[in-house]
């Protein structure tokens, strides 16, 4: 999938976005139309104006405006779930408002597993009653990496401000993600 006219994709320059109206209204096009409609939920309730959404991919930042307090909830999504096989692992590293994005988050997602609209609609509710969700979407390759940087924010925090967690990963299930292209390939 790409989002070329918003910068991912395959464009070498680092993307970030706190996404219009129009924007939003073309992702949901683009998505439907390209088979990613699993993660269409956000985004309606980003264009209906209960959340914000906000994608950063490797290298790319957030405007601090993004993260100031006050405001409609807020849903930043690290864009880390690479499919491209030259760059199966997008590290913490390679986002340099990761720690950021942990701070300010009252609770964060780790998504490493395929997309599935529950998981989406289920973002946007969280957004709203925890009013700052950090979703990370990586692969399998990738998640334990971005479990220890979490973890050590939770230690890292006072009591009495939890960092809440949740993790959707494939791994139970004896999964891998992104499933490699035979494997997917196979699939279909």
């Amino acid at each position: 999938m790409r989002f070329n006219e918003f910068g991912k994709g395959s464009s070498p320059k680092p993307f970030a976005a706190v996404l219009s109206p129009a924007q939003i209204t073309r992702i949901i096009q683009i998505l439907q139309d390209t088979g990613h409609g699993y993660q269409v939920p956000l985004y309606r309730a980003a264009l209906a104006s209960e959340v914000t959404v906000g994608v950063v991919a490797a290298g790319g930042r957030l405007p601090n405006e993004f993260f100031w307090p006050g405001g409609k909830p807020k849903v930043a999504i690290i864009a880390g779930d690479d499919v491209d096989p030259s760059k199966p692992r997008r590290l913490p590293s390679e986002f340099p408002q990761a720690q950021k994005m942990l701070e300010w988050a009252a609770s964060v997602c780790i998504h490493a597993t395929g997309g599935a609209e529950m998981h989406y609609a289920g973002f946007a509710m969280a957004a709203q009653i925890c009013g700052r969700l950090l979703v990370i979407e990586t692969g399998t390759a990738a998640e334990d990496d971005w479990t220890a940087v979490v973890t050590a924010e939770r230690k890292r925090r006072e009591p009495g401000n939890p960092l809440l967690g949740a993790v959707i990963s494939a791994r139970p299930r004896g999964g891998f993600h992104p499933a490699p292209p035979a494997a997917a390939e196979a699939a279909e």
